[in-house]
């Protein structure tokens, strides 16, 4: 299978997962819920102001998005979307001008889900997710939006450890395929070329998705914890013989908690945290975190 073939499948199966099994429609109402965020940070300093301070105003946007249905007695259809984006913009300390702004945030994450409960103690599910940038700035001649791009195919067996109401806790298991898209990557870096760089991946990856109210249904929490250990890579034989020759091999850990609270009316301050460990991007594990107060809408 050619690579554009890999990609229309992979859209497709991003496009097409929340009605894969739905045959006729379903008395079942989708769960919708779309929720968004924009806070803003800002310093200025006056003309006399003793000492190297710099004028800077921060603004980052988020919007969480979540579909989900029981399509019939089966099977089950969920889909989330989180979109993040902000900048900095910092003052020059002499002329006073603002320099050109650079990226704070910068995130595109959309996943669906679909699980069959045949009443076992594990059910299956088929998966699809699609991660990405806004703003690729990487290169000064030129800008890349939406860019690069993984797409992920899983496929495994799934349990559900709590469900209630207002409480979710969802585990699953499976073989996972990752193929990532690089249309600014570094082919050559004695000639500094630059181009399109295609690769893949597969192992086996286990995710756990929580979500509960705390404090009294003041706060809400949702959390993330995913473990990947790729069995193979499909650039593997170009690092034999070099020090990263293994690295591929170490178990990736993606970790995400965001406590929310609303303040007063549409003012809500969150906590994110967010934990990555990728050997063949860092040795270390790579830690973001973000303290925002802003004003949140809640659209449906």
């Amino acid at each position: 299978m050619s690579r554009s073939h890999l990609l229309v499948a992979a859209l497709c199966l991003l496009v097409a997962m929340p009605v894969l099994a739905q045959e006729e429609p379903s008395a079942n109402a989708w769960e919708l819920s779309l929720e968004s965020n924009l806070s803003v940070n800002q310093t200025t300093y006056s003309d006399n102001w003793d000492g190297s301070e710099q004028g800077a105003y921060t603004w980052t946007s988020l919007v969480n998005g979540r579909a989900q249905k029981q399509l019939d007695e089966i099977y089950n259809s969920r889909t989330t979307l989180r979109l993040e984006f902000g900048q900095t913009h910092t003052q020059n300390p002499v002329t006073k001008d603002y320099l050109a702004p650079t990226v704070s945030a910068d995130r595109i994450d959309l996943e669906s889900i679909l699980r069959a409960d045949y009443g076992l103690a594990l059910d299956p599910f088929v998966a699809g997710r699609f991660q990405s940038q806004f703003l690729d700035s990487r290169d000064p001649a030129e800008d890349f939006y939406i860019n690069p791009m993984r797409f992920t195919e899983s496929i495994g067996i799934s349990k559900p450890l709590l469900k209630t109401e207002n409480r979710e806790l969802l585990t699953r298991l499976g073989f996972a395929l990752h193929e990532n898209l690089d249309r600014n990557a570094l082919l050559d870096a004695t000639t500094n070329e630059y181009g399109s760089d295609w690769t893949y991946d597969g192992g086996l990856e286990l995710v756990a998705d929580f979500k509960t109210p705390l404090l009294q249904d003041q706060v809400t929490y949702t959390g993330r914890l995913s473990l990947y250990q790729a069995l193979f890579y499909s650039e593997s034989d170009k690092l034999e013989g070099t020090p990263s020759e293994t690295d591929w091999q170490a178990l990736d850990v993606e970790f995400e908690s965001t406590f929310t609270a609303a303040i007063a009316g549409h003012l809500n301050v969150s906590l994110d945290l967010r934990l990555l460990y990728d050997r063949q991007i860092s040795k270390g594990g790579r830690l973001k975190q973000a303290l925002a107060l802003g004003l949140g809408y809640t659209f449906i």
